[in-house]
């Protein structure tokens, strides 16, 4: 699984931000720096651990945890999307490549999750985690 890096670009930049992010999201990211630098930089993350998604609705894995984790992705990626709608290919594969639930297993986003959280765009989590990145948001 490849993605174009070319095409996407973090809003954040330098790694003073990215330490700062690591911190601010810590109720969201269960995760080493490394993990998150890989991918804030979309570089492959070799023996490192995938960024544990933090369900903070209680049930791992829901549709409204996954919504949360699309909230972050896009805000890291707003390249991701354009005029309104989301790429879903590259959101699922950039989420299966860096994060995993907290058993462990790879997020898979579903279709579902997608209608829903265009539906939900300004729900209190969402906002919350766009609030918390643009903290950090570099040039």
């Amino acid at each position: 699984m490849k993605i174009n890096r070319v095409q996407l670009e973090s809003i954040i930049k330098d790694d003073k931000s990215i330490s700062e992010m690591h911190y601010s999201l810590k109720n969201y990211l269960g995760c080493e720096i490394d993990a998150l630098t890989h991918f804030i930089h979309l570089t492959p993350l070799g023996k490192t651990k995938k960024i544990r998604w933090i369900d903070t609705g209680g049930n791992n894995n829901t549709d409204s945890n996954q919504q949360s984790l699309l909230a972050f992705i896009i805000a890291i990626f707003p390249g991701l999307k354009r005029k309104n709608k989301v790429q879903r290919k590259k959101v699922k594969e950039i989420a299966e490549k860096y994060f995993c639930d907290n058993t462990g297993k790879p997020i898979t986003i579903n279709p579902t999750t997608f209608d829903l959280y265009r539906r939900t765009e300004n729900n209190q989590p969402k906002l919350e985690i766009r609030e918390l990145i643009n903290q950090h948001k570099n040039g």
